[in-house]
Formats: C-alpha cells, structure tokens, sequence
C-alpha cells in the first residue's frame, strides 16, 4: 500500500487531538490545559538534551539503523506508515522511530506518555482495519471515570460530562499503550523539575534588584547570586548527571564533567529504552489484530554495558578522557 492508499483509509480511533487553541470556548477545558509551567528555560533545555537519545548520522556520527524481522516483507512499510511524523506517514523506518522516540522520552519526563493504536479500515468496510497510526494522547486530557479510562474534550465533541463540566469520551483502554519510568526515577524527576522551575524564576531576580531595589540592590552581587543558582541546580541533577550543556561547569575538573556526562547518558538510555519498549509493545498489539508478528532490532545504539565500560576506564585512567568523550 502506498502512502496515498494509506491516507484514504478511514480512522476508529477513539480519542481526540485536543490543543490549547481548540479549546477556547470551553472554560473548563481551558482552565485543565491551561499550565505553562513546563516551558521554563532549564526544563526546555532539559526537555531538550534527553530527547537526543538516538544518533543522527549526517556527518555527526556513525547513525543508526533499525531492522524489522517479520514472515512478510510488507510489514516493514505498514510499521513505517504507523509512525508518526510531521508530515503524514514517515518518510523512513528510521525517521518514524526517531520522531517516536524524541516525542516520547520528552513527554515521559513530566509524567507518563499514552499512546493509541489507530486501527485503518476501509471507506467500505469499517469492521476490517488493514493498516494502523500510532497517536499519542494529550496526557493532561487523561482520567478515569468509573473505573474506564477517558479523555476530556472540546463541549462539541461529546455530550458526556461530568457535574464540573468537563465534557469527556471513554477510550477504548484496549488499544492504549502507556509509557513510563519506575517510581524512584518519578519522584526523582519530581523533585528535579521543581528546582529547575524555582531556578528558571530567579533568573529575573538580578534585574529586579538592580532595577527596582533601591539602596538593597546597590549591594547586590550578580555574580554570587549567579553562583548559588549554579550550585543550586547542579546540586539537584547530580543524581542526573545533567550540566545544563555545561553553561555551569566553569569550575568543574575535566575528569568531573566527563563524570557527569556519563551519569546523564545513563538517564537517557532509561527513557530511550522504555519509548522503545514501548514501541514494540504497539506494534506487537498491534500484529496480533491485524495479523503479523514483528520485531524491531537496533545497530549502533549506546548501551548500558558501553557507559559502564567508559565508567569504568574513567576511574582506572585506561583510556584517554578524549577516547572516553567520543565513545559516548
């Protein structure tokens, strides 16, 4: 089936894109979707280093490549059709997980990510799903209402509601895959998050004193107020090993920094792991409705065994800090 066949099959799936701008004539629903407090500077930034999980090629590594092993050939192009991109279906195996992966381990960070399995059917029998989407669903859309899962929605798009005045569907849990990390790394991430938005707020802080502060802010030093911010937030993502690409490393040791960044790629390969797991728990429901069985397979992907070799070498001084850098 090519791409065009494909974008004429016919959607079942249960839940709805819901976006800030396509809410506005509902208040309730506005009043739910309306938190910013993820788009802070270091979270953007931390949202950002995570999502780097997989290498690019293109000149700036080695890359990556995805195999599918199936009893059909045709199943690799149904899985590529599934992905999502930004355009439609993706262009490439390898571009569909990459858009996955980068989508996923970003929304993972603040609290779990859930995805439906779109099953396509065509104009003239709907009963008989031929191919699938894979479509992530608005986490803060999300609850659960008599022990079914549901999302809330525009007023217009269901006459359900609860007594506040949220407007919902009940999804077809079925369908649904959820993706996240364990509950240390959650109350972990919680505690991270709150110092990076605390942090993000004292940003403005040296110019309102300088500013608007009078005889207080004659004695106000940016750089020991920059300093504690500093050891703030390099305090809290130790245990992360994140650096804030090293805008705060100006008084670490190499052998330090190095140390760090090798903490940070072991926090990326929990999330990259769980996004792809993920992945192959859609493709696996998926399959057994629509008749396939499919496994995808990785080369050229950091492992953990490679970060507790470049750990290792780190303390035993076996390998040059450059070697160690470019290995990771």
């Amino acid at each position: 089936m090519d791409d065009d066949e494909h974008d004429q099959l016919i959607s079942t799936r249960s839940s709805r894109a819901v976006y800030d701008e396509t809410v506005e004539d509902d208040p309730a629903l506005t009043a739910l979707l309306d938190d910013d407090e993820d788009e802070s500077f270091y979270l953007r930034m931390l949202s950002d280093d995570l999502s780097h999980v997989l290498p690019y090629g293109r000149g700036l590594d080695n890359g990556f490549t995805v195999t599918v092993q199936a009893d059909d050939a045709q199943v690799e192009d149904l899985i590529r059709q599934a992905l999502p991109s930004f355009y439609g279906p993706a262009r490439t195996l390898r571009d569909g997980v990459r858009t996955f992966v980068e989508d996923a381990v970003q929304t993972v960070l603040f609290g779990p990510a859930t995805y439906e399995i779109d099953y396509l059917c065509p104009a003239d029998n709907r009963d008989q799903p031929v191919a699938f989407r894979i479509e992530r669903v608005e986490s803060r859309t999300l609850s659960e209402r008599e022990g079914r899962v549901i999302q809330y929605v525009p007023a217009a798009l269901s006459a359900l509601a609860t007594p506040d005045g949220l407007h919902y569907l009940p999804l077809e849990s079925e369908n649904l895959v959820r993706i996240d990390v364990d509950p240390e790394m959650r109350k972990l991430l919680s505690s991270i998050i709150t110092v990076l938005r605390a942090a993000a707020a004292e940003q403005f802080v040296p110019v309102d004193m300088l500013t608007n502060a009078g005889a207080a802010g004659a004695s106000f030093s940016v750089e020991e107020h920059r300093s504690a911010t500093q050891r703030l937030l390099l305090s809290a993502t130790r245990e992360i090993g994140w650096s804030g690409r090293n805008l705060f490393t100006d008084e670490m040791l190499e052998p330090y920094v190095l140390w760090r960044k090798l903490r940070f790629r072991r926090f990326q390969l929990r999330f990259r792991d769980a996004a792809l797991a993920g992945l192959q728990a859609m493709i696996t429901k998926a399959g057994q409705r629509l008749g396939f069985k499919a496994e995808l397979g990785y080369s050229g992907l950091i492992s953990l065994g490679d970060i507790e070799q470049a750990e290792s070498d780190l303390r035993t001084g076996a390998r040059s800090l450059s070697a160690i850098y470019q290995s990771v």
